[in-house]
Parts: C-alpha cells; structure tokens; sequence
C-alpha cells in the first residue's frame, strides 16, 4: 500500500488509515482499545468504512488492526509534526486467497473464539481468514502492540501467533537502535518475499529483500545506531557519536519508507532519495 500524507485535521472524517494521533489522543484511549478478548468480536461495516466496532488500536495510536467484509488489515500512521500531517499505510493484509472474486457488502466477523483460533468469517459464516491456534487455549486474547506486531496469547502469556509485523514508517527524530529492524510484510500473501531494514549489531545498516543483500551502508562499529534527524538527514551513529554515514538529504516534515525492494526518504514533495540506486521501488 502505497503511503499516503494526509493532513491530521482531515484524517477522521477522510482517512482510509485512522487516525489517532500518538501521545495526546492516545492517552485518552480506553485501557481495552488494544485488546480483543475471547469470545469477543470485531464486526465490520458494510461499506469497508472504519467504525469502532470494526477496530482495535495500539495504546500509542499509531497502528490499527482493521476488519472489512473482505479482509483483516494492520494500518500505520505515524505523525509527522504535532497537528500537522502524518504518514500512512497498510502494513498486514489478509484474505480470502486464492481470491474467490468480489465478495458483496457485508458485516464481517473477526472473532476471538474460545477453541483458541482467532478467525474473519463472513455473516453466513464463510471463512475468509484463520490463524490457525485452534487447540492452543481456551482463553487466548489478542493484543495490538506498541511497535506494529499483533499477537494471540494464551491466558498465561505464551505467543501462539503473530502477525510478525513492524512499523515501515520511520518519521524525522526516530532512531533505529542496534539489533533492531524494520520489516515489509504488505504482499507477502502474494508469495513476495518481504523486505528488511536491519541495524545490525556489528555495526552496518542493510537493506534485504529475504536472505539477498540489496544495500548496505558498510559501517562495521559494533553497536552504532541508524537516526533520522528532524531537519532530514538520515545518519549512522558510532555508540561515540562519532558520524560513520549520511545520507545528505534533508527536508521537513520528512519520513523513511520501506517497501518491496526499497528503501525511500520522503517530504511532502515526494521521494527525494531511494535505495539501492536505479531499483523501481514497487509496493
């Protein structure tokens, strides 16, 4: 899914990705916002339109888990600048595959179901996705996670499931730390091979489509760490601070996108900067 920047003022009533903005909205979320218990449900609208019902929401407000009549979904909507726009798009999609064709409008089910299977069902009870974690729990319970995962636990916290999904979305004054990564999960239902961004503890940041090697910053100090500044500039830092890469470009509001293959630096004039060099970035 392509990202979208999207004035926050316009993103309730326009958005396709809600909307709530993180740090002041996101304390006034009620306790259970990210939680689905057993036994409950998430009932789409007809038309596909985010409705509360419909959603559940890390406590950050920067990612939801979304069901429409046809699909279960993880948006992203990372804020830019406070009260000003925000960047956004579809992280984690799940349907019915092979596509059967247009399925009517409808109030779709996904529900907690207390066999332990998290399962999207049509309204006549045809099923449309499953996770597969029947026979693990009786009392499994999903959570929608601060860094973009979604998972199902049992009633004593052990992972049976997970979306294994992350944010692709790295705003201006956000830092990438040593051993962490980005990952691009949109189109893996396709058969895609996702797409990583990886800090690596020794010290360099790579891009990788699967296991293949697309780029690299060739930093080798073990423990360095990847920051994008507020003004633009996407920098590797020594633990020291000692500046071992840059990327030069700069711009703001200004955000990092990962997609199939690519890794982009965005304003709000388009992409300015993209590697590796000469790929056609896709979705």
């Amino acid at each position: 899914m392509a990202i979208r920047l999207i004035p926050y003022l316009m993103a309730a009533p326009i958005a396709l990705f809600p909307l709530t903005h993180a740090g002041a909205d996101a304390k006034n979320m009620p306790a259970n916002s990210s939680v689905l218990a057993t036994n409950h449900c998430l009932v789409s609208s007809r038309n596909g339109a985010p409705v509360a019902r419909a959603e559940r929401f890390s406590r950050s407000g920067v990612f939801t888990l979304l069901v429409t009549p046809e699909s279960v979904e993880i948006d992203e909507s990372e804020p830019l600048a406070p009260g000003g726009p925000y960047a956004g798009t579809t992280t984690w999609w799940q349907f019915m595959y092979p596509n059967p064709g247009y399925l009517p409008p409808d109030r779709s089910r996904l529900c907690m179901r207390s066999s332990g299977n998290l399962s999207l069902r049509t309204s006549k009870g045809k099923l449309i996705w499953s996770s597969h974690t029947a026979g693990t729990g009786r009392h499994n319970y999903l959570t929608v996670q601060n860094y973009g995962n979604v998972v199902v636990r049992t009633a004593k916290g052990k992972v049976v499931w997970s979306s294994r999904t992350t944010r692709t979305i790295l705003p201006g004054g956000s830092t990438l730390a040593s051993g962490r990564h980005l990952v691009y999960r949109y189109r893996q239902q396709f058969g895609i091979t996702p797409t990583w961004l990886i800090m690596r503890k020794r010290g360099d940041l790579v891009l990788m489509l699967g296991e293949r090697l697309l780029w690299s910053t060739r930093t080798h100090v073990r423990g360095a760490y990847a920051k994008l500044l507020p003004r633009g500039n996407f920098v590797v830092y020594a633990p020291s601070g000692r500046v071992l890469w840059r990327s030069r470009t700069h711009g703001r509001p200004s955000f990092l996108e990962l997609t199939t293959g690519c890794l982009t630096f965005n304003t709000s004039h388009g992409t300015v900067w993209s590697r590796p060099r000469g790929r056609t970035c896709s979705l």
